[in-house]
């Protein structure tokens, strides 16, 4: 997603806690779903534009090394 390419992964909690969900990335829960999502966008490639770019921003606005080291400074503290 940093490069602008669109997230495709299989759900589990964190994605959520680090902010993807369907506005930004293709979810899938099983391999059935995958194949139906990746086939879905190689019949329309050009409609994911938008998820695609949520993605990039998600990444750019939350995901920097600020971010992170904020995170672990905050763990080693106890305030997280």
């Amino acid at each position: 997603a940093a490069a602008g390419s669109l997230l495709f992964a299989q759900y589990c909690r964190d994605l959520e806690r680090v902010g993807f969900d369907e506005s930004n990335s293709v979810i899938f829960h099983s391999r059935e779903e995958f194949k139906e999502k990746a086939e879905a966008y190689l019949e329309e490639p050009e409609a994911y534009l938008d998820r695609r770019r949520r993605g990039t921003e998600l990444i750019t606005e939350h995901h920097t090394i600020e971010d992170r080291l904020a995170q672990i400074e905050e763990l080693f503290h106890g305030t997280a």
